[in-house]
């Protein structure tokens, strides 16, 4: 029975099976164009995937979220940027730019967006917040990702 189920689901939706292999694709693209410090079609075709809200993993909201902060970051739209360092923390705030070609200039403003400060050497530290409140990640979004993982 369930196998009957799941055919059924293969053949009335087959788009769902290569959702997030699309989406994989999109922000594999979205990292290629950044390497060719193309930031205009990152944000662009990065934002058109939080709009349609295609995003349905935690790792695929953040590498999202951390191509944005980036773009943002390099064509100097340092709100915009600060807002998507923000977001990322929220779904991994162990994040990297490894891999990908980031100026100086934005490493140090990046650093900075997410409370975290660059140490001679390269390693980093976490500030320690003020706030003992804790509130779920889901509280602190900014957009319409958490509704996601309601």
């Amino acid at each position: 029975m369930k196998h009957h189920l799941a055919l059924w689901i293969c053949i009335l939706y087959p788009g769902y099976l290569f959702a997030d292999q699309n989406v994989n694709v999109d922000l594999e693209n979205a990292k290629q164009m950044i390497q060719k410090k193309s930031y205009d079609n990152v944000i662009e075709s990065v934002n058109a995937l939080i709009e349609e809200m295609k995003l349905n993993t935690l790792e695929s909201i953040a590498d999202a979220h951390k191509y944005l902060a980036l773009s943002y970051c390099e064509t100097f739209e340092h709100s915009k940027a600060k807002e998507h360092m923000k977001t990322l923390t929220v779904f991994d705030d162990q994040a990297t730019f490894e891999g990908l070609d980031v100026s100086l200039r934005c490493r140090q403003d990046l650093a900075t967006f997410s409370e975290k400060e660059k140490i001679s050497g390269g390693s980093q530290t976490q500030k320690t917040s003020s706030s003992s409140t804790k509130t779920s990640p889901r509280s602190n979004l900014p957009h319409r990702a958490y509704l996601l993982h309601r």
